[in-house]
């Protein structure tokens, strides 16, 4: 018989686990890159492998998940090997599914089309897939001699992650149990405090954005399904120092919309549509802080409510 006999969540955990590894590797390089690049020096030289091992971690998270879709039907799928061969009539010798040969890349892409069902995800999702195995077949056999920047890298983050866990990045980061912030996130900003609300956010809000800074507003939205302009959000202005990227949107996107959703703290809060009181503020978003006092949350002037609202 085949024994240990892997199972979709196996491979499921793997891809997730290799992923976010993937993630981890650029944003620490993306964040030192940022910090001397006034300096008018580049850090691709020294990190040349580091940056390669991303295309690597995506494309083992990639056939992970192709795997963990073959195994919903069997994993002997997965085997190179004649059925023929199998080690399967009673008497013979029990065999490791580990200790055998899987098929490769070329045919694993194939394997996952025939037992797939969702055929229009299929059609995103191979082009994609071909994408990665290009770059990491040219990586590993040191024909790559293109540079890896940090736009293509967190960019193909995001799409894949649309497709293998049918969810944005910042979303599938919300997802670990502890592993983010982690203890080097601490020990490298010691004046946050751990385990503390304004210390999550802070640390969303920072990832955020970094991610702006290098996707640009326009594509990082349309990652996270928001539309039409930004505001600040009234909790995050009061809990974050240094706000400065606007995270906050119009639900639904429209002029007589009175609500807003934060895309960091997740939360949707009620506002007024009404005229800034900063004659030079185009703004018409405000937000009741307490009783009578209202601020704008396009340019943040605070002042007391006119008669008239």
């Amino acid at each position: 018989m085949i024994v240990d006999l892997p199972t979709s969540k196996d491979f499921e955990n793997i891809a997730r686990e290799w992923f976010l590894h993937a993630f981890d590797i650029l944003y620490d390089y993306g964040i030192e890159e940022r910090d001397i690049s006034h300096l008018g020096l580049s850090q691709y030289k020294f990190n040349k492998t580091k940056l390669s091992s991303i295309i690597v971690l995506v494309h083992q998270s990639f056939e992970a998940t192709l795997k963990a879709t073959v195994c919903n039907l069997t994993p002997l799928l997965l085997l190179d090997l004649k059925p023929s061969d199998w080690p399967t009539l009673p008497g013979v010798k029990d065999k490791s599914f580990d200790g055998l040969m899987t098929i490769g890349a070329e045919a694993l892409i194939k394997v996952f089309c025939a037992v797939n069902t969702d055929v229009e995800a299929t059609k995103n999702l191979v082009p994609l897939f071909q994408e990665v195995r290009t770059i990491r077949n040219q990586i590993v056999h040191s024909l790559y001699k293109e540079e890896l920047n940090t736009f293509y890298l967190l960019d193909l983050l995001f799409r894949v992650s649309e497709q293998l866990f049918h969810t944005d990045l910042f979303a599938l980061l919300r997802t670990r149990d502890g592993d983010f912030p982690n203890e080097e996130f601490f020990a490298n900003n010691p004046h946050l405090e751990d385990d503390s609300q304004g210390t999550n956010l802070e640390i969303r809000y920072r990832l955020q954005s970094w991610a702006e800074e290098v996707l640009g507003n326009k594509k990082l939205q349309s990652y996270l399904k928001n539309k039409g302009r930004a505001y600040n959000c009234c909790f995050c202005w009061s809990t974050i120092d240094r706000y400065e990227t606007k995270t906050a949107y119009l639900r639904p996107n429209s002029s007589v919309s009175k609500t807003i959703y934060c895309s960091n703290c997740l939360d949707c809060y009620p506002v007024m549509r009404a005229s800034c009181l900063d004659k030079n503020c185009k703004g018409n978003v405000l937000y009741e802080e307490g009783k009578g006092k209202l601020v704008c949350l396009t340019c943040g002037t605070e002042g007391s409510a006119p008669d008239s609202l």
